[in-house]
């Protein structure tokens, strides 16, 4: 099938990838599509001569979760898919050995550009503490026999797709995908739902106060003291579960601009 005429503009640069607009010339109802270009990266499958696969647990902040996942990453300008295979392995693991390319993945080919290179090392053999650039990385180091990798893949524990497939054409393996596992809620959906929470008791904290005496407004029953008529065991039940739910709301909220330093000017 011949490839239709496309044009493609710039659409946003950032540090490590470009954005690209692309749409179809001969489209009767044209609809753009967004194109993410960034170097080609390498995900190295290390085998040791215990047969264990040395791999690395690693924070993705795409899902803000922690992944187990063979050691890979960028292909930095200048080096070879294999050079920078070698450089990956020893920075994040210190692990070292002959290399052996097994071929390349297009990670999601609807919107990534780039290429994945998978390699094997065989035997790995420990030559040196990782080491990191100072951007913030991080990974733990860990050994898993390889009679436990498909079982790992079934449970669940490795969920990078390209780790998958790294694994599966390094060790032979079906790929295997675990069960579905939810997603916590990040900080903000949490604070989200507390809030509309907090409103919909107070809500109820106005209308009981209300039935006791029409005509009471919000401010009124900030200070319940003021008004005898509400010393009455319902209203301050719900009045108490009030107070409860913006206590929540202010932990919440304090703990999430104390672990997002964007936040710190956020309202208390």
């Amino acid at each position: 099938m011949p490839l239709p005429p496309a044009v493609s503009n710039l659409a946003a640069r950032f540090s490590v990838f470009d954005v690209r607009e692309v749409s179809f010339a001969d489209a009767a109802h044209p609809h753009p599509f967004h194109v993410i270009d960034c170097p080609d990266w390498v995900a190295v499958v290390a085998i040791t001569d215990d047969d264990h696969v040395v791999l690395v647990r690693q924070y993705r902040a795409g899902i803000d979760a922690l992944t187990v996942e063979p050691p890979g990453g960028v292909i930095e300008a200048g080096q070879t898919p294999a050079e920078a295979a070698r450089r990956e392995l020893l920075e994040e693991t210190g692990y070292d050995g002959p290399l052996a390319f097994l071929g390349t993945l297009h990670p999601n080919p609807a919107i990534l550009s780039n290429r994945v290179h998978v390699f094997r090392v065989l035997p790995a053999r420990k030559v040196a503490e990782p080491t990191f650039d100072g951007s913030g990385e991080h990974c733990e180091v860990l050994r898993m026999p390889i009679a436990s990798i498909g079982g790992a893949m079934q449970r669940g524990e490795i969920t990078h797709v390209i780790g998958l497939s790294a694994l599966s054409a390094a060790l032979d393996l079906p790929v295997a995908i675990g069960p579905v596992v939810p997603r916590p809620p990040s900080m903000d959906q949490v604070l989200r739902m507390l809030e509309q929470m907090e409103e919909l008791q107070r809500t109820k904290v106005i209308e009981l106060a209300r039935r006791i005496r029409p005509g009471l407004t919000a401010e009124d029953i900030r200070n319940p003291h003021d008004f005898p008529d509400l010393d009455d065991p319902d209203w301050h039940y719900a009045d108490g579960n009030l107070s409860g739910i913006q206590a929540a709301v202010m932990a919440v909220r304090a703990l999430r601009n104390a672990t997002d330093p964007h936040r710190s000017g956020d309202e208390q």
